[in-house]
């Protein structure tokens, strides 16, 4: 029987010559299993999962997260309670039904 949510993705990397990521071969990999190629440039991409595999000195070995602008400081006073803005929409409502009502009155009274 299978088991479902046991799933991979399969393995990528970005290719050097034009930032696009690129599917590498699935493993086992075997010495003669052919390299990825990038299909927009045609660059050969180098595959992390084999031992001949020599990280490039330029790239950063970690990612660095992008900065988060702080948030303009919002004062309380233009807050609204939850309960506050359900009954503003309770009320919006109650108004278009009483409209509506008045409106089908005149319909088949006039």
């Amino acid at each position: 029987m299978t088991q479902f949510g046991n799933y991979s993705l399969p393995a990528t990397a970005i290719c050097p010559g034009c930032g696009t990521m690129v599917t590498l071969p699935s493993e086992p990999l075997y010495p003669d299993t052919p390299a990825a190629i990038c299909a927009t440039c045609e660059t050969e991409i180098p595959d992390y999962r084999r031992e001949s595999y020599i990280p490039d000195a330029s790239l950063p070995s970690q990612p660095r997260a992008a900065e988060i602008p702080a948030l303009p400081r919002v004062s309380l006073d233009n807050k609204y309670s939850r309960g506050g803005l359900f009954r503003s929409l309770g009320g919006l409502l109650a108004e278009r039904g009483a409209d509506a009502i008045d409106s089908a009155k005149d319909r088949f009274t006039g």
